[in-house]
């Protein structure tokens, strides 16, 4: 068996991929089951049951959670960068920052929600409605003259084959 400072510098050879695997295997000396070096996270857990979406409320939450941290970055560097060349100005270099941070974040988290609301505001869920989308007729009416017409081909004929099944 070859010896742990030839199995390691076998492993610097291959890269650093192997000195992972290398240092999970030597961690792991008592167990007999053979490690895997990559595993796949557990899939997400549904929300409510039958695996529906999220609620309005839920996304609402999560666009505002999003644009406070975007605004909190956006704010730290707009915020930084303002100080760099005005300078902090009377109030000092934290206020000035913070104010910079959280205006931006309010800003952010207000107008992402509102997003996230009206991106989610429609009559069926989101599996429904794509489904919907892939059964929907191949042809669409254009203008009122074109539905108009096409409703007298379709009564027209609805016509024709009642007159035949009664004959």
């Amino acid at each position: 068996m070859p010896s742990v400072d030839s199995r390691l510098f076998g492993a610097i050879e291959r890269g650093p991929l192997a000195i992972l695997h290398f240092s999970l295997a030597s961690h792991n000396r008592c167990s007999t089951k053979p490690q895997k070096l990559y595993e796949m996270p557990p899939p997400p857990a549904a929300y409510g049951h039958g695996g529906e979406g999220p609620s309005v409320w839920q996304k609402s939450t999560m666009g505002a959670m999003m644009g406070g941290g975007v605004g909190l970055t956006i704010g730290f560097i707009f915020g930084s960068w303002s100080i760099i060349r005005q300078g902090a100005g009377p109030r000092g270099l934290l206020a000035t920052l913070s104010q910079y941070m959280l205006s931006s974040a309010a800003t952010f988290s207000f107008f992402l929600s509102i997003g996230s609301v009206i991106r989610s505001d429609s009559m069926l869920p989101s599996n429904l409605e794509a489904a919907h989308r892939h059964l929907a007729p191949a042809f669409m009416v254009r203008s009122r003259a074109e539905g108009t017409q096409l409703m007298k081909a379709r009564w027209e004929a609805e016509r024709r084959r009642l007159a035949s099944s009664i004959q």
